[in-house]
């Protein structure tokens, strides 16, 4: 069964392998809902990139969301997909990176329409500067993903959107707010992925509903922006 203390699985060493692997039938529908955010991200690719909005960062920055946002689901996909120990073992610890890089990724195009100049450039390179050190600690750093870096994720999560929401519109703070409750409404379902089989699949679930939201979000109001 799913450790509840997925350590970072790169520092290898003499633990079970088995404390990495759920059922068989948990990890196939694991792959399958986060194999549906890779199609997710790919179709967000195609739309931005199909459209030219401006400014230019604005452009940017929704390519950068669709992009992490395959990062993301692909390295999940493969952490259950993958059964060889070192290769699951390194995707895990990927996709754990990947989740600091899709939260200030799907932040980018909010800030980037609610500021202009140098307070754009400072709070983007804050945070992508946070997201690089949380990418960095699990890849390279072997630091093991515990209590502290759940509520590392949540923080950088929820403390950019209060600097947002007095220069953010409506649609937008809404958009925000749907989002980061249905990724963290997901959390106790993580919690409790080692003693019901179906709550890894749930969690999973609202990890892809967050996303979604983000991304209907992005797209409406980049809709709006254009008229």
């Amino acid at each position: 069964m799913l450790s509840h203390d997925p350590g970072n699985p790169t520092k290898g060493g003499t633990e079970s392998a088995e404390s990495y692997y759920m059922h068989p039938r948990q990890e196939r529908l694991a792959t399958w809902t986060h194999g549906l955010g890779v199609v997710l991200g790919v179709g967000l690719s195609v739309y931005f990139w199909s459209g030219s909005w401006q400014p230019f960062d604005l452009q940017v920055a929704v390519r950068v969301f669709a992009a992490a946002v395959i990062l993301l689901y692909f390295c999940s996909a493969a952490s259950h997909a993958v059964w060889e120990p070192r290769s699951r073992n390194w995707w895990r610890a990927a996709d754990q990176a990947a989740i600091y890089v899709l939260i200030v990724a799907t932040y980018t195009p909010f800030v980037c329409l609610a500021f202009e100049g140098p307070t754009q450039t400072v709070f983007l390179a804050v945070l992508w500067g946070l997201a690089a050190a949380g990418a960095v600690s699990k890849l390279w750093l072997k630091h093991r993903i515990n209590a502290i870096s759940t509520v590392s994720y949540l923080m950088l999560g929820w403390l950019p959107a209060l600097g947002l929401i007095p220069y953010s519109s409506w649609l937008s703070c809404v958009g925000m707010a749907i989002g980061g409750l249905l990724y963290t409404a997901g959390i106790p379902f993580l919690m409790l992925s080692s003693r019901h089989w179906h709550a890894h699949t749930i969690w999973h679930l609202m990890v892809l509903a967050g996303t979604s939201a983000h991304a209907a979000t992005i797209v409406l109001v980049l809709r709006a922006q254009t008229g």
